[in-house]
């Protein structure tokens, strides 16, 4: 493998759109989702195989279904929503033949890499929407209809997100796909959207993309 690398992606200080600023406390959140799934399901299951009566046959599995339908979103939370957060606050490497991916533990159990060979990708989409980009707890900068993700659309069909990441990010790593690979870019809008300031959670200006990073607010991991 070719171990030039093309672009190494610098990190910001807090997790672009987390619902906590730092990458372990979203960790911990995602657990105690996935625990509370857990309870939730193993919970139903005593309830599925306990005797019942014909009076609260029916209060009963109202009930059950009630409980997997929340156990249902908990688990979607935990793997999508908080998954996309920590998928990108992990640097993207793109290699002269080769990208790297969020790391996963089936991957590892199966013996395949964590990076994608460039020969195998058919386009790269732009996902679009908001997202917060942090300055502290209560300060940065509000986007929307900005580029706040990247996935990775293989031949196969397969799809691979590289999650949440500014828009500043997302704008360097599609340049150097199609420059340097010429990988086919969708990208389902135009521009890079807007952005509104904050302070202690209030609006104090609304800015385009370019005036916004010309203030040089954001910072950014070592």
């Amino acid at each position: 493998m070719n171990e030039t690398v093309l672009y190494r992606e610098r990190l910001p200080k807090y997790v672009f759109k987390g619902t906590q600023l730092q990458r372990k406390a979203i960790r911990m959140i995602q657990w105690w989702y996935r625990l509370g799934a857990i309870a939730i399901f193993l919970g139903t299951m005593y309830l599925v195989f306990s005797p019942k009566t014909e009076h609260d046959l029916a209060p009963v599995w109202a009930g059950i279904i009630a409980a997997w339908i929340g156990c249902a979103l908990l688990v979607y939370r935990s793997e999508r929503t908080h998954q996309a957060q920590l998928d990108g606050s992990v640097g993207t490497i793109i290699f002269e033949d080769r990208i790297s991916v969020p790391p996963r533990s089936y991957r590892k159990l199966i013996g395949e890499p964590d990076h994608v060979i460039k020969d195998k990708i058919g386009h790269v989409k732009i996902i679009r929407g908001w997202g917060n980009q942090y300055v502290a707890k209560k300060n940065g900068v509000l986007w929307e209809d900005s580029p706040i993700a990247i996935q990775i659309i293989m031949m196969s069909g397969k799809k691979i997100g590289l999650g949440y990441k500014p828009p500043s990010t997302v704008k360097e790593i599609a340049e150097v796909l199609n420059e340097h690979w010429n990988v086919r870019i969708v990208d389902p809008g135009s521009g890079m959207g807007r952005g509104y300031r904050y302070i202690k959670d209030n609006v104090v200006g609304e800015h385009s993309y370019d005036e916004i990073m010309r203030m040089d607010l954001f910072e950014w991991q070592e």
